[in-house]
């Protein structure tokens, strides 16, 4: 025997208010509603359009909501994975981690831990980072360790802590660009993390390069290139309270590589410093300073260095002008040496402007020829009141007497005078010439008068013949 219940369509349903208990099955949508004499259409039977009466309802199948809304207050609890092509409004986590405005459209995640890749994709051609906290610092952290995110485990020398990496698209992948990377750099322990930094690039035959890389000692090694620096000045400091030592800047070479030197070998190229300026059309080198590995023998703990300053003219021809070869210890000046100001001075020898003089008041100065060189002076050569002039020795003061003196028991002595040795005394034809060229005669003075062939000397009173 069956129950038949009150039928009609669902529009009809809503024409009757049904007494507190009848039932009415709406044939069109196939639900079964419950009046309670004041509801008009009745209520929706409890466990169809309502689980307030089930304790724990469960669906059978996924709930279709019919392009309705689920509203209300309380939570959702949900273990798998929520899908929506479009959220609007607020979420909030239970221990409020994570946070959304949906009015200001803004995300705000506590801590975020991430197992796979991240994809963020930004229309307004830049990624803003913003830091308003109270605190000096504002850091991002790279965390990186072996292991497990809850059981990590140490990193050893040369692991890979973290890298940037700056890509781009060629047209059928992205590639290539540049990084910046961080790798492990010598022995880790329990509160040290020594670490280098390596900017990387890719050159243009696609080749990944280190043009720079800080090692963990502090050292910068650059490589792979040319360094150019574009800057009107470039300043280096050096400070501390340390007396010993100096501020210096090394160059090192060596044949073979960095990891494996090799000896140099004589005459090699050491570094040079090279100085270029604008011809209108090319930069021309002006300026070359040459430090190269020196002549001498190359042994352990020993070898040589040279020095030279090599200069263009106004021909454009770059030549040595100063030349220092430490084997040979010498110093070679090519050209003009020029001191216009102060003095130079070399070993105990002084020269400002036209003098050369010694350092010491009594001190000797000597210049001395080699071998059978001769010092040649071009011009004139005066000690205090003596000229020497081409093949003359005379006086400065045309009336004083020139002197020849040997000290002690020496003599003066004429060798080759002439080519057949002898020496020529002042000869007149007679007296009356005689008298004409010596005015004011000394005593002592000895001529020739070749008229009555007689030597004559003068006694300070008079001419008298000596033969």
């Amino acid at each position: 025997m069956a129950l038949r219940l009150r039928r009609g369509t669902n529009a009809e349903r809503l024409l009757v208010t049904p007494v507190e208990g009848e039932l009415v099955y709406t044939t069109d949508t196939k639900l079964i509603f419950a009046g309670d004499g004041a509801t008009i259409g009745g209520n929706l039977i409890a466990g169809l359009g309502s689980v307030l009466a089930d304790a724990a309802p469960k669906l059978g199948a996924n709930l279709d909501i019919n392009s309705k809304n689920i509203t209300g207050i309380g939570n959702i609890n949900i273990d798998g994975t929520i899908t929506a092509p479009q959220f609007e409004g607020n979420i909030h986590a239970d221990d409020s981690t994570i946070a959304y405005n949906s009015a200001t459209q803004r995300l705000s995640i506590n801590d975020l831990e991430i197992s796979g890749d991240v994809v963020i994709t930004e229309s307004t051609n830049k990624l803003d980072v913003y830091s308003s906290h109270a605190s000096t610092s504002s850091n991002i952290v790279l965390n990186r360790s072996k292991g497990a995110p809850g059981a990590p485990t140490a990193l050893v020398d040369t692991d890979n802590i973290f890298g940037i990496s700056l890509k781009g698209h060629t047209g059928a992948s992205y590639t290539g660009g540049a990084s910046i990377v961080s790798d492990v750099d010598g022995t880790v322990t329990s509160t040290i993390m020594p670490a280098d930094l390596q900017f990387k690039i890719t050159n243009t035959s696609g080749q990944s390069r280190t043009p720079l890389r800080i090692r963990s000692d502090g050292k910068v090694y650059m490589a792979g290139g040319d360094i150019v620096i574009q800057s009107a000045n470039i300043t280096a400091f050096g400070s501390g309270n340390s007396g010993s030592g100096s501020r210096s800047f090394k160059y090192y070479r060596s044949r073979g590589s960095d990891a494996a030197p090799t000896a140099n070998r004589t005459g090699d190229a050491a570094y040079q410093h090279q100085f270029h300026a604008y011809d209108g059309s090319n930069f021309k080198r002006i300026v070359n300073l040459k430090a190269d590995v020196g002549s001498a023998t190359i042994g352990a703990g020993v070898i040589s260095g040279r020095y030279r300053v090599r200069v263009t003219n106004n021909a454009g021809v770059e030549s040595t002008l100063f030349d220092i070869k430490g084997a040979e210890n010498q110093v070679r000046v090519y050209g003009d040496f020029d001191v216009p100001q102060n003095k130079s001075t070399l070993g105990d020898v002084n020269i400002f402007q036209n003098r050369i003089y010694t350092e010491t008041s009594n001190q000797d100065l000597e210049i001395q020829a080699a071998g059978t060189g001769d010092v040649v002076v071009t011009g004139g050569l005066r000690s205090d009141s003596v000229h020497i002039e081409g093949n003359t020795i005379k006086t400065v003061d045309s009336n004083a007497p020139l002197e020849l003196s040997a000290s002690g028991t020496g003599i003066v002595s004429a060798v080759n005078l002439t080519a057949i040795n002898y020496m020529q005394l002042p000869v007149y034809a007679d007296d009356a010439a005689r008298g004409s060229a010596i005015s004011s005669p000394n005593a002592g003075m000895i001529i020739f008068n070749t008229t009555g062939t007689k030597f004559q000397g003068y006694t300070g009173a008079a001419w008298v013949d000596l033969n």
